[in-house]
């Protein structure tokens, strides 16, 4: 049998949500950081925890390490490990079972579910050699979820980064993970494409996270978008933008070097200052 590479996990809101309910808003972006290296990685070893946490308060890291689980080699998130061998146990069942068992005429769905059950391993080990993924992980997944492969890279980072900014100018915002996540990962892809830059290098991935971050303090501001759920802003993100382009417009005469989305967010607090000056 191949060698087994499966790293998927079912997320459980009520244990995220027992996690990271009173975690800090820096301390809750390294948790999830360490849920997505999850995908790759059972154990976080000693090294990737030190990187995680490095710049955290020593009060911070003590806060992290209440909710992780210490192993031999280094730290576990207890709930998305179980759920991995979980995983991984069923799919070995299935496998094992497959000789000689009967099929019942009639029942493809449940059928297909048990042949999906049974590859699943081998299906994601050769997925993990293919020549399109980098590291050996595979294709990448065009939204967050537990079956995704994001590339061993920059970008696997940027949506718990990208929540964290937008917590940050949202102080009392409530998180809704299995929404948040596909919202900020498509946010992130049209930056990346608006400014032709790639989420996999480090000088794109710093792009997005400013760009992001100057959407971001606009939004915070604005009497009529402050309000928005993440997802609410991905959904008007076109809307969002062109507002702050006709801000920008105001004051810009001529062209400026950069890509379109930079050219017309090149200052939030220069965006504000019109805006207040519009409702005054």
């Amino acid at each position: 049998m191949a060698a087994d590479t499966t790293f998927c996990f079912t997320f459980y809101p009520g244990d995220y949500l027992r996690d990271t309910n009173c975690l800090s808003p820096a301390t809750q972006v390294v948790y999830d950081r360490m849920m997505c290296e999850h995908m790759r990685n059972t154990c976080i070893t000693h090294e990737q925890h030190g990187f995680f946490t490095r710049k955290l308060t020593d009060e911070e890291r003590m806060e992290l390490n209440q909710v992780l689980t210490k192993v031999d080699g280094g730290y576990l998130i207890a709930w998305i490990a179980d759920s991995i061998a979980k995983k991984r146990a069923y799919s070995a069942s299935r496998a094992e079972n497959r000789a000689g068992k009967k099929k019942i005429k009639g029942n493809n769905i449940c059928e297909s579910y048990d042949s999906h059950m049974e590859d699943e391993n081998e299906n994601r080990n050769r997925k993990g050699n293919s020549k399109e993924g980098i590291g050996g992980v595979g294709e990448k997944g065009e939204t967050f979820s537990t079956n995704s492969n994001f590339s061993n890279s920059k970008d696997i980072f940027i949506v718990p980064e990208m929540i964290g900014i937008f917590k940050q100018h949202n102080p009392g915002y409530v998180k809704q993970t299995e929404k948040d996540y596909p919202a900020a990962r498509k946010i992130a892809e049209l930056i990346a494409d608006e400014e032709s830059v790639h989420l996999e290098e480090e000088s794109g991935f710093l792009v997005v996270k400013d760009v992001w971050e100057t959407i971001v303090t606009f939004t915070a501001q604005d009497s009529f978008y402050k309000n928005f759920s993440l997802s609410q802003v991905e959904k008007h993100i076109q809307s969002i933008i062109l507002k702050l382009r006709n801000a920008r417009e105001e004051v810009v005469d001529g062209p400026v070097a950069g890509g379109m989305i930079t050219h017309n967010l090149n200052a939030a607090a220069l965006a504000m200052q019109i805006l207040r000056s519009k409702r005054s």
